[in-house]
C-alpha cells in the first residue's frame, strides 16, 4: 500500500497475508501525522514500512504484531530529520 502526500492518516488493523519479497507492506511518501496501530504481519514479510520524502514527519507506530518482520522501519535520509516519533512496541 502506497500513501503519497497524505495528512492525518490513521491505519488500524491491517493484516497482510501476502507481500512483495523486496518491497514494504506500507510505503509512506511525503506524509504528515500518521498513526499505524494494531497491524499483524505473518512470518516471511521482510519489510513492514518504508518512509520517504523530505516533508514526511510525525509517523507513529503503536501495538503492532510484526512477527518475524524486519521491524526497523526503512527511513530515507531526506526524511529522517523530520520524524517526531517512531515507536513500535509489540
Amino acid at each position: 500500500m502506497i500513501f503519497d502526500d497524505a495528512k492525518a492518516l490513521d491505519l488500524d488493523g491491517i493484516h497482510a497475508t501476502t507481500a512483495s519479497e523486496t518491497g514494504p507492506v506500507l510505503w509512506f511518501n511525503q506524509v504528515e501525522d500518521v498513526i499505524v496501530r494494531g497491524c499483524r504481519m505473518p512470518s516471511g514479510v521482510q519489510r513492514f514500512l518504508r518512509i520517504t520524502g523530505a516533508a514526511s514527519k510525525g509517523v507513529r507506530l503503536f501495538a503492532n504484531d510484526l512477527g518475524e518482520v524486519d521491524v526497523a522501519p526503512e527511513v530515507n535520509k531526506s526524511s529522517r530529520g523530520e520524524m517526531t516519533s517512531l515507536s513500535y512496541p509489540l
